[in-house]
């Protein structure tokens, strides 16, 4: 496997380590290092973290350490300036935790912010507290741009930690605070970094973008990103993937699919959804038609004025669309026999 981390950083981490297995640490060089790791991008905080363990011998001596006369990893971190960026990859929880109590705010980059949001997920507790205590610290005081572009790069992989429990009201606190909102809208409608559609549907998990919804429905340049907003004002509610589950499709010989297992909430809006609709039949891209055409199957009994919708979808190049229309038509005609 590749590093991650770039050639001349993890030689100057290595060094660290070799003074760190000695009993000391150069102050100028961890200096020297920590620009270079803090430009890391953040959405490499946890592939990084094993790196930068081996490399730096990040490992329990304390022991070791204390019993040949040399201090211990939290005496030397608590005298060193800037070590603790280096020990929240500690392999000892105590020294995580004791990292975790040393920073403060604001940070100045998206990987320094990924690296203590990741520690809300660690496996000792007491690190995950002492990660929300310092998240909440940072939160406060960091600049939006440097919180909403870690929030870009986390919010997907968030969807899979499963020891975070009510901490994951702290990062969703960092994302929903209005700045920093504004600045995920940013960069929703405008794209070009992959996996929006992943964030979004997971940002969707708390209103903190639901007033932005219409915004990102009519100018976000991602079609994906069009078609969920849409889906989601049309349907009023939100819908993301919590894990797995199975469906039995064989009886006979137990055979199983697996298929995502969703949670949703409810979206509030007092939008009429049919301009909604009629606005999604116009979209050039065929997700955001198809999503307008279920719309319309799902609310037929609901809607007035949807002529317009259906006539556009009706001519659509994309049969599977037409049929969507053909099947509403259907219904309706058979509403208005009735």
């Amino acid at each position: 496997m590749a590093d991650v981390l770039p050639p001349p950083l993890k030689a100057a981490v290595e060094a660290v380590g070799r003074d760190l297995a000695k009993g000391w640490v150069d102050r100028a060089a961890v200096a020297e290092l920590l620009p270079d790791l803090a430009a890391l991008p953040p959405a490499r905080v946890a592939t990084v973290n094993r790196e930068i363990l081996i490399a730096a011998r990040l490992w329990d001596e304390s022991l070791r350490l204390g019993f040949i006369g040399h201090p211990t990893h939290k005496a030397i971190l608590a005298d060193v300036p800037g070590l603790e960026w280096l020990f929240l990859f500690h392999s000892d929880g105590r020294v995580r935790e004791a990292a975790l109590m040393k920073i403060g705010g604001p940070l100045v980059t998206p990987f320094q912010v990924a690296s203590v949001i990741y520690r809300l997920n660690d496996w000792v507790s007491q690190v995950r507290q002492a990660a929300g205590r310092c998240a909440g610290r940072i939160v406060a005081v960091t600049p939006a741009i440097v919180l909403a572009e870690a929030g870009l790069h986390l919010t997907g992989s968030t969807a899979e930690w499963g020891r975070w429990g009510d901490a994951e009201e702290v990062f969703f606190a960092m994302i929903g605070r209005p700045d920093v909102a504004t600045e995920l809208i940013r960069a929703l409608a405008e794209g070009g970094y992959g996996g929006e559609v992943r964030l979004f549907r997971q940002a969707l998990r708390r209103d903190t973008l639901d007033a932005y919804l219409p915004e990102l429905a009519a100018t976000a340049r991602q079609p994906s990103v069009r078609a969920l907003a849409l889906q989601c004002l049309v349907e009023r509610r939100a819908r993301w993937v919590t894990g797995w589950d199975y469906v039995r499709v064989d009886f006979l010989f137990g055979r199983k699919r697996r298929r995502p297992a969703l949670a949703e909430r409810p979206i509030k809006t007092d939008l009429d959804p049919m301009p909604l609709i009629e606005a999604g039949a116009r979209d050039p891209s065929a997700p955001v038609r198809r999503v307008a055409a279920d719309a319309l199957i799902t609310l037929r009994d609901q809607l007035t004025g949807e002529e317009p919708a259906l006539a556009l979808l009706e001519a659509d190049p994309r049969e599977t669309i037409r049929e969507r229309i053909a099947f509403v038509r259907q219904k309706l005609a058979e509403r208005s026999a009735g």
